[in-house]
């Protein structure tokens, strides 16, 4: 890849909000050292801003850096590719703008995340809703600059977009909304403004009809307790039907972005500490008791592809895996157990490459009450280090495809 190329694809990911983290830039760029080297020459040479953003999360301090686009920047695409998309459409020169209005580093640090999000299912093929800034201010900020160019640009395209009506995604259509971006969308009253607000969940996939709250974790993990997620999944279900959005299922299926394997261990640890001490506590607090699957997506480049597969096939990934296994290694064998699919040379196999948390869990227990019973994780290799951070290092043994 040129570098006139990276420097492109470095700045378009900043095109949809300003602002975004890093680490997801490298991630849906290929996750090279490459990338990571040249968003340090663009912030030398202005055409991106570091910033730092001190955040607290249980009591504990900590920085978040992240980068934003510059005049310089968007001024570059305007001068080097005044044909693509809608680009053609922007300010020539570009005038000065604000990047957002927001002032609260923890409104900030989630609004980052939702960002983080929207860019790695844009990596992957799922559009974002579009946003709509509704304040009347003589202020230029960032996204109304965009969204008008992108307005223009569907006119001349004879595909006219409203921005404003989240209603208009039909339930073939796969997309993402920020959290603001439905808050923005819907009239609601005193209660359900409430559940919004003490819900933590930064967006939502319709995939199809099938809809996925979506999470990011923070570095000392993410609690998912039963009624947080509840008014979540209630607060989200009101709004969709308040617009005549059906959906075939409940708002039960979830995904969670993680920074690193670290963060994906204290994600685990705090579900772990949840468990119970006995089978009556463990089947109420259970992950599975408030929904079908919860996924863990590390933010990295070797994950990206995974979560397609995933949201391709949905409850039939699985069976593809297994399938596949079955083709290629006469070592493995159905079993009919609902946890380890497969048997490998006589020992349970757990097929664990969708990195779905509520089976971990059930298979952390099973372990945890069973001594004398081993596994074989069957994963991909970048994914072993997350189960060894969680698993038991002397019951379970890897089959890495």
């Amino acid at each position: 890849m040129s570098k006139s190329h990276i420097k492109y694809n470095i700045l378009m990911c900043l095109m949809d909000n300003g602002i975004a983290l890093s680490q997801t830039i490298k991630a849906v760029l290929g996750g090279t050292s490459q990338v990571g080297n040249y968003i340090s020459i663009l912030t030398r040479q202005g055409y991106i801003k570091r910033k730092d953003l001190p955040v607290r999360s249980n009591n504990r301090k900590y920085t978040i850096q992240y980068i934003s686009i510059t005049r310089q920047g968007v001024q570059w695409l305007v001068d080097n590719y005044p044909n693509d998309s809608y680009i053609p459409f922007l300010p020539n020169p570009v005038p000065r703008f604000r990047i957002t209005d927001i002032t609260n580093n923890d409104t900030i640090q989630k609004y980052l995340k939702s960002i983080s999000a929207s860019l790695i299912f844009k990596s992957i093929g799922i559009e974002t809703a579009d946003q709509d800034n509704k304040k009347a201010t003589d202020t230029l900020y960032f996204i109304d600059m965009i969204e008008k160019a992108k307005r223009q640009y569907s006119i001349a395209q004879d595909k006219p977009i409203n921005s404003t009506q989240i209603a208009n995604a039909l339930n073939t259509v796969t997309r993402y909304y920020h959290s603001r971006t439905i808050h923005d969308n819907f009239t609601l009253n005193q209660d359900e403004v409430a559940q919004y607000k003490f819900s933590t969940h930064i967006g939502l996939l319709l995939n199809c009809s099938i809809p996925y709250i979506i999470y990011a974790s923070n570095p000392n993990g993410t609690v998912f307790q039963a009624k947080a997620v509840e008014r979540a999944q209630l607060s989200v279900s009101t709004m969709l039907r308040m617009q005549g959005i059906g959906v075939s299922n409940e708002l039960s299926n979830g995904i969670v972005f993680c920074k690193n394997g670290r963060e994906f261990g204290k994600v685990f640890n705090s579900l772990k500490d949840r468990m119970g001490q006995d089978q009556e506590q463990f089947m109420d607090r259970r992950l599975a008791r408030i929904f079908k699957h919860l996924y863990a997506v590390p933010i990295q480049s070797a994950n990206l592809p995974i979560l397609k597969e995933i949201l391709t096939y949905e409850d039939n990934y699985r069976v593809k895996i297994r399938d596949k296994l079955l083709s290629i290694d006469s070592s493995f064998q159905s079993t009919f157990s609902p946890i380890t699919e497969l048997d490998y040379d006589g020992t349970p196999a757990y097929i664990g490459t969708d990195m779905d948390l509520c089976r971990i869990q059930y298979l952390y227990r099973n372990l945890s009450y069973q001594k004398s019973v081993n596994v074989v994780i069957i994963c991909y290799p970048h994914q072993r280090d997350y189960y060894e951070r969680v698993m038991p290092k002397d019951r379970v043994s890897y089959y890495l495809i």
